[in-house]
């Protein structure tokens, strides 16, 4: 059977002992362990030694093997890109990078002059002003505010009474009263009545005292002297002083009651001016001083 008929095994007595013996043939076991002996060893230890080699066999001759899963290959148009690819298409965004810089407009940083101090710089680079400027400009600014609303109010409070449109569908000089500080006009009266006269009323300051004035184109029937002259007698004429505009006659109608009335005329207007009868002769000149074409 094999090795086994050339085995046999027996004692020899030496001076160190048993050894074992047997047949000069060599057994498959002693061929597999003779490739330990200390002398191949050694030379095997200084030997490059290979890498032992891994051989695949299907899996259809070893029933027991892990069948390994397959993948489809992806198709062309998926394909991952070559490196020459994504080089080219780094170059396109770089060049459409530098299209979009090149519209910024560049920021130009003022650099300090000799001897200047900056402080906090804007996000243009130039310096902020100091909290003293800020302070002196809001001032400033505020001066300037104040000085045109006081204008503005001037300029509503002491526009003339009667307004150009007023004066041109009159057709005659219009005398109005300026600003003053004892009268002043009620501009929510002045009109033109149905005669053509314009009418508007005159308030004194410092006691309300009311003057309704009415002016008129001098009419011809009064343009002589002697004419109108007639026509004051007619109306009561008891006194006179002179005016800035013309000699003023006092006259106190029969239909007027306790009042009394001023007329003065010019070269082209009749003015009549309705008073209460305790005014004084000195605010009658006032008022009188104050009217003006």
């Amino acid at each position: 059977m094999g090795d086994s008929a050339q085995f046999h095994f027996g004692k020899k007595t030496s001076g160190d002992g048993l050894e074992f013996v047997g047949s000069k043939k060599p057994s498959l076991f002693a061929q597999y362990t003779a490739q330990f002996d200390a002398p191949v060893a050694k030379q095997r230890a200084t030997q490059p030694q290979e890498p032992p080699k891994f051989e695949f066999h299907p899996a259809q001759e070893h029933p027991y093997a892990q069948v390994q899963p397959t993948y489809d290959q992806p198709p062309a148009e998926q394909a991952y890109p070559t490196q020459q690819d994504q080089f080219q298409d780094l170059s396109t965004l770089i060049d459409e990078e530098d299209d979009v810089v090149g519209d910024i407009p560049s920021l130009k940083i003022r650099h300090p002059k000799k001897g200047e101090k900056l402080g906090k710089l804007r996000k243009d680079g130039t310096p902020k002003p100091s909290k003293t400027k800020v302070v002196f400009s809001f001032v400033g600014m505020s001066a300037v505010v104040a000085v045109l609303a006081v204008s503005t109010l001037f300029l509503l409070h002491n526009r003339p009474a009667v307004s150009s449109k007023i004066r041109s569908k009159a057709g005659f000089p219009i005398y109005d009263v300026i600003a003053n500080s004892l009268f002043t006009v009620d501009k929510g009266t002045v009109e033109i009545n149905s005669s053509g006269s314009l009418v508007y009323i005159i308030y004194q300051k410092d006691n309300n005292a009311k003057f309704v004035v009415s002016q008129q184109a001098v009419p011809a029937i009064v343009k002589e002297d002697p004419q109108y002259q007639q026509f004051l007698a007619d109306t009561d004429k008891f006194a006179s002083f002179d005016s800035p505009i013309g000699k003023a006659y006092f006259t106190k109608p029969a239909n007027i009651g306790n009042d009394i009335s001023v007329v003065v005329k010019t070269d082209s207007t009749l003015m009549f001016i309705r008073g209460d009868g305790t005014t004084s002769e000195e605010s009658w000149m006032n008022l009188l001083a104050y009217l003006k074409k």
